[in-house]
Parts: structure tokens; sequence; C-alpha cells
């Protein structure tokens, strides 16, 4: 099996530490075989949807000050498909956006694309809901 190294923050592997011992799994690469697992289902999905779907999407964002701008761009660009958004905030001091698409699902894909490539998003959940 080819050996792939990544960087991360050191929060980020204390928490894949943990979740390694108190998780059942057997090494820190299985760990990330299954988080890689769950990410390409996902994703698999995304590229399967044809026609008009709806969709929940929720962003979670890093804090700061540039976060709310770029999400907000991605909004603007395509306000066609946005039904209903919400922005909250984490007792934690996390920022999220909750929306909900309808439209064509290469729109959607698109939009899902583009808040992937943003270095503020931290994490991204696309439910399907319809389709």
């Amino acid at each position: 099996m080819p050996v792939v190294a990544i960087s991360m923050s050191k929060e980020e592997k204390a928490e894949l530490d943990a979740l390694w011992k108190e998780g059942g799994f057997s090494n820190r690469s299985e760990v990330m075989r299954h988080a890689l697992q769950s990410l390409l289902s996902q994703n698999r999905t995304l590229e399967q949807m044809r026609g008009v779907v709806t969709a929940l999407v929720a962003v979670e964002l890093q804090r700061g000050r540039s976060e709310k701008a770029q999400c907000s761009e991605v909004q603007h660009e395509f306000a066609h498909l946005i039904t209903s958004s919400l922005h909250s905030h984490s007792t934690m001091g996390g920022c999220y956006e909750i929306m909900i698409v309808t439209g064509d699902a290469e729109d959607v894909r698109m939009m899902v694309k583009r808040l992937r490539g943003s270095k503020e998003v931290v994490n991204i959940h696309v439910n399907f809901v319809g389709g």
C-alpha cells in the first residue's frame, strides 16, 4: 500500500490521536482511510446527481474577520439556487452558514466545489433531500 504524508496542526493531530485511541481504530492510517472513504462516498453522491435537486449545505468557517466575505461572495454568485440561508455562531466561537439550495445538479455541484476550494471553509456537509 502506498504511503501518503499529510500536514496538520498540533490540535488536529491531538484530535486524530484521541479518535484513534478512543474510536476503536487500530492505527492512525485506519482513521484516515475511514475519513477518506466517507469523503469519497459523499463526493460520488454529489457527482451522480442529475436534474433538479434540493440539498442542505452546511458550512463551518474558520474564525476570523474575512470568513463571511468569501462565503458571501459564493452565496451571491449562486443566489439563484439558495431558497433559504441561516448564519449562526457556536458557543466555541465557530461560524456557520446553513443553506437550502434547489436547482440543476451541475449548478449545485459548482457551488459546493467553490465552497470546498475556499481556505476559510473548515468543513462542509451536503445532504440531498430531493432530486
